[in-house]
Order: structure tokens, then C-alpha cells, then sequence
């Protein structure tokens, strides 16, 4: 039985017994606790709560309210890599001083280098490839079957751009049909055609297919058009591209192009563009690559989950400390949303990305373990 239990029943008994049963000297005559302060509980603070701050609430912090202290945890977050897949005519055309003085490739060059140096350790993970192969002559002029130059790859942009100082364009023949068609073939650049990541492949041309969707093996496919590709042969082709997981970018660089044969391949790409870009000099080049490396950049994080239980109710995202709300499927357009039922992957919406890309943000950071906030 407890001491308060005692006092409780001797009391029943009246006054008399009470004052004759009185405890010893740590009895508090005025009737509150026994801890030596003047309120009613049984810690020494001068509170009437049972915790031992001074607060009037049942919690351990030193505000007057009954918070709820989350068990907060960080976890990893970075961001998911794009693959960029240059396909760059080098037939001769684009090195003839005949074609275009200053030629083709002389623009071209400096733009794409331009590229690789502005976006190098950035999101964008480079490939490399080139149409027709090595320097093939007029008896092979088709010839698309070497090996990919650079499969996609993170931090090889300065090999990239050796590659392009060190080469010239010499290739007889235009081969770009069957070139795109090669990454139809899913060994022939596997970290690109991995369906883990998102996938772009960019064809930069001076000129028209004249190969055709079997790859013409005249000895002079120029002096053959029934084997030049038709607007039909690259829609089906791109399409195909498409649901393989790989959209399409083109730029027409120079006088010489099939507009029909590059729209078709435009309108069917899966991005944005809808028409080819059209470039003439090295600065409207190099203004259509970066037009199209920001758009293939995202706003998407491949998250870590400390544990594999982590309610995902129960995760924040912040911006230099400050909350990021979470916007259900992006409605809104201000917080982010998740991307997958798996819970692996976040994105960060219109305005979130916005600030993401503008460099506004200095430092990202997750936490799990406290109620999601929300845009209300």
C-alpha cells in the first residue's frame, strides 16, 4: 500500500486519529507534495506538472506546450544522371571548303567543345558517336558497324574533346539512318541503352541521308537514290528509338539538309521539339546544344532510404534548411512529388526546379521521421 494510500484511509477516521498518526518532520503541514516547493506534484520545479522544467505542460522542452519531438534522420539524396548521346556527321561534306567557307566543321567543332566544357561534371553524362565510321571511303561509304566511339559515361568530356581536335571529317557517303539505328541494338552502347537513366540521343548532320534504311552497298551510293532513306523509313525508325527509352534531338547544321527527313525525325523524337534546329554558324550551333542540354536536365533525385521501412509519409526536403512542401503530382507546381511507387525517386516541381537550376539553392537535404509537409 502506498503512503498516499495510508494517509488517505487514516483520514476517514477524523481529525482526532489524523493528528495522532502525524507523520515525522518531512510532512508538509500546508497540505501540497512532499519535495520541499509549494505545488502539488512530486518534482522539485515550481510547476504543477509531474516533468522537471519549469513549464506548466507534460513535455521536456522549456516551451508551455505539448509538441510532439520527432526522431529525425538524414539520408542520402542526389541527383539522377541524363545520358547524352552525340551522333555527329563526319562525312567530307562537313570538311569541304566547297560546301561552306569557313566549312562546316570549323563551326561545328568549337560549339560542341563549347558544350562538353560548359556542362562537364554537371548532370549530363556524354557519349560520343560518329557517322559514317573511321575514314570510310566510296566503296564503304555506308558503314556504320564499328563500335560506339564513347559509350555515356560521367567525367570523360575532355577525352570527348581530344577526339574532336585530333579528328577530321572524311566519310564519303551520309549514313545517318542507319547510324540511329545502330542504338536499336542494345550491346552496341549498353550504358546508354540502360533503361536506368534518362536517355537522349543528339544528331547533329550538314546533310541528307543518302544510305537508306539497309545501309547501301553500292561501290557510289551518291550515284544510287533509290537506296537513300525515305521521310516514312525515319519516322518508323525513330519511333522505334522511342519506346526503346531513347528520345530524339536534331539539328541541321549547314545548306545541304533534307528538312522532310529531319522533321520526320523531329516530330516523332519524344521531346519538345517538334522541328529540327536549324544552325548555320558556330554560334547559332552552339545555341541549339545548349537549348537542348538544359531541357534534358531535370529535377529528379534518386533518394536513399536509410531503412527500408521508412514511412514515406514521413519525409521532408529542404533548401538551404528551409522546408520544400510536398506537392502531389506536382499540381501545384511548387514542391515536389515522388516519382515512383517504390518511393526511389523524387522530383522537384516547376518552381523547386526552377530555383534548383537557377543556382539558388546551395545545399539540398531529406530527412525522415517527422509527418510530411504539405502545400496546402
Amino acid at each position: 500500500m502506498t503512503r498516499w494510500t495510508i494517509i488517505i484511509g487514516i483520514a476517514a477516521l477524523g481529525a482526532t486519529l489524523f493528528a495522532a498518526c502525524e507523520p515525522e518532520e518531512s510532512h508538509n503541514p500546508s497540505g501540497s507534495d512532499a519535495d520541499g516547493d509549494t505545488d502539488g506534484d512530486t518534482d522539485a520545479d515550481t510547476d504543477a506538472d509531474t516533468d522537471a522544467d519549469t513549464d506548466a505542460d507534460t513535455d521536456t522542452d522549456t516551451d508551455a506546450d505539448t509538441d510532439t519531438i520527432c526522431d529525425e534522420q538524414d539520408f542520402a539524396i542526389e541527383i539522377a544522371p541524363v545520358r547524352l548521346m552525340i551522333l555527329q556527321d563526319m562525312s567530307y561534306s562537313m570538311a569541304d571548303p566547297e560546301v561552306a567557307n569557313p566549312t562546316n566543321w570549323s563551326q561545328a567543332r568549337p560549339a560542341l567543345v563549347s558544350l562538353l566544357t560548359d556542362w562537364a561534371g554537371e548532370q549530363i553524362e556524354f557519349g560520343f558517336d560518329i557517322f559514317p565510321d573511321t575514314a570510310a571511303t566510296a566503296f564503304q561509304g555506308c558503314h556504320t558497324e564499328d563500335p560506339v566511339i564513347f559509350d555515356t559515361a560521367a567525367g570523360q568530356e575532355s577525352q570527348i574533346i581530344d577526339y574532336l581536335n585530333d579528328n577530321t571529317p572524311d566519310g564519303a557517303a551520309t549514313p545517318m539512318f542507319c547510324a540511329m539505328n545502330d542504338f536499336l541494338n542494345p550491346i552496341y552502347a549498353t550504358s546508354f541503352t540502360d533503361a536506368q537513366a534518362d536517355s537522349y540521343l543528339l544528331v547533329v548532320s550538314d546533310g541528307a541521308d543518302n544510305c537508306g534504311e539497309g545501309c547501301c552497298t553500292a561501290l557510289n551510293p551518291l550515284a544510287h537514290p533509290e537506296c537513300w532513306a525515305t521521310e516514312n523509313e525515319f519516322v518508323a525508325m525513330t519511333q522505334l528509338l522511342v519506346q526503346a527509352g531513347i528520345r530524339v534531338f536534331v539539328i541541321g547544321f549547314g545548306e545541304g539538309v533534307d528538312e522532310s527527313q529531319l522533321n520526320a525525325i523531329a516530330q516523332n523524337g519524344g521531346t519538345d521539339f517538334t522541328t529540327f534546329f536549324d544552325a548555320n554558324d558556330s554560334d547559332s550551333l552552339q545555341s541549339a546544344l545548349e537549348i537542348i542540354a538544359a531541357s534534358v536536365v531535370t529535377c529528379i533525385y534518386n533518394i536513399d532510404s536509410p531503412d527500408a521501412s521508412a514511412d514515406p509519409d514521413n519525409v521532408n526536403f529542404f533548401f538551404d534548411g528551409e522546408v520544400v512542401l510536398y506537392d502531389e503530382g506536382c499540381a501545384q507546381g511548387v514542391g515536389w512529388t515522388w516519382v515512383d511507387e517504390d518511393h526511389t525517386q523524387v522530383e522537384f516541381c516547376d518552381e523547386a526546379c526552377a530555383e534548383l537550376q537557377g543556382g539558388d539553392v546551395t545545399t539540398i537535404s531529406a530527412k525522415f521521421g517527422c509527418p510530411t509537409q504539405i502545400v496546402e
